[in-house]
């Protein structure tokens, strides 16, 4: 038989959690918590960007309207794609760590181009 149960759902997104310590771990790196800097609620941030558009090789089996496009997340700040690794976008200008005791490595989410979208919760 179907009991009812206490949880506890993130501010930023629609992640639920039986405790509230483990929704709070949560919180602190959710991609969409504006405070974490991410992309994803940063206003250059298109999701839906042109990354590539690729002509058809032959109209005789294509026709006219071929071709495909590749769309996702694309930074109209650097008019680029937004990577993973060392070609991130976000690692052209950002705060560093280290350096004076180790290699210098670039800190992630400290974009100095962010800027908050209006309204972060649309960007899922």
């Amino acid at each position: 038989m179907p009991h009812e149960i206490k949880a506890y759902k993130c501010d930023y997104c629609n992640k639920v959690s039986r405790t509230r310590a483990g929704i709070l771990s949560h919180e602190v790196a959710c991609r969409l918590n504006p405070n974490n800097r991410y992309c994803h609620t940063c206003k250059h941030c298109d999701m839906n960007g042109l990354i590539e558009k690729v002509e058809p090789f032959s109209t005789v089996f294509y026709g006219e309207q071929g071709g495909y496009e590749f769309r996702g997340m694309y930074c109209n700040y650097y008019q680029e794609p937004i990577q993973k690794g060392e070609k991130a976008v976000y690692f052209r200008e950002c705060e560093t760590e280290g350096g004076d005791w180790g290699p210098e490595r670039n800190v992630p989410c400290t974009c100095f181009y962010y800027e908050r979208k209006d309204n972060t919760n649309a960007t899922r």
